[in-house]
């Protein structure tokens, strides 16, 4: 996990060739574990977001006890002991054990908690769960050892590059080599609202739910001649209309 480099302002930076599969507002989140944490001492509301790398969460709290939180993020291969939890009187919450990046503003492990108010608790967990087990199967050589770096990745640093707004169609259609979480569109409808999501000009520093042996353009669905190679890549509303630029 990282503190506080997923966002700028109000928006939340994602990488180019990350892809935000599933977006969700008015969530809140707990720590436990690192009581020396101004970050982690109070509750926060805001946006989560799952991608094709890793877990965002934007706060939108405006209480002033939470001001040092103004975004955490973590890849899959950082979290572990992924639980829903299913309470009586209070909404539905998920709970996971997430381990500091390096450089990522604090060291050891977090538990954190997430309740979903709107509900859609148990579909985010099972597409993270999906995800997560993805990527350290992505991660992992023919022989089964993850490979450098993949379960120590150095996204924990501040970006200081330059992003650009990302294009309307960003959240219509994910490509279709990430198909296999089953994201759960038609719980999650909402989307993240025009100008809040930028694209940095770099790309992931761990490995995502795509195969590892693809190139980065199949991983967003185009070929060896630069066009979209699924069919439904082809139309308006899909990402084929928009392509970051690849380092």
């Amino acid at each position: 996990m990282s503190l506080n480099v997923a966002s700028s302002g109000n928006s939340v930076l994602v990488y180019t060739g990350e892809y935000i599969l599933l977006y969700c507002s008015k969530v809140k989140v707990w720590f436990s574990g690192q009581k020396d944490k101004n970050e982690f001492a109070k509750t926060a509301k805001g946006d989560l977001y799952l991608t094709t790398h890793r877990i965002i969460f934007l706060n939108k709290s405006k209480k002033q006890e939470t001001m040092n939180l103004r975004s955490f993020s973590f890849p899959f291969t950082n979290i572990s002991n992924v639980e829903i939890r299913q309470p009586i009187f209070c909404p539905n919450y998920i709970v996971g054990d997430v381990e500091a990046e390096p450089g990522g503003g604090f060291q050891g492990s977090v538990k954190l908690k997430v309740s979903f108010t709107g509900g859609g608790a148990i579909d985010f967990a099972r597409a993270l769960q999906r995800a997560a087990n993805l990527a350290k199967q992505r991660a992992q050589d023919p022989s089964g050892v993850l490979m450098d770096g993949a379960g120590a990745p150095g996204g924990g640093g501040q970006y200081e590059g330059p992003a650009q707004p990302a294009p309307p169609n960003y959240y219509d259609l994910p490509p279709p080599s990430y198909d296999e979480i089953q994201a759960p569109r038609d719980q999650f409808p909402l989307r993240p609202e025009p100008g809040t999501v930028m694209v940095m000009e770099s790309n992931p520093p761990y490995p995502g739910i795509a195969p590892s042996y693809m190139t980065p353009d199949q991983q967003l669905g185009y070929g060896q001649d630069g066009q979209a190679n699924d069919p439904r890549m082809n139309v308006v509303s899909g990402p084929a209309i928009y392509r970051p630029p690849m380092l």
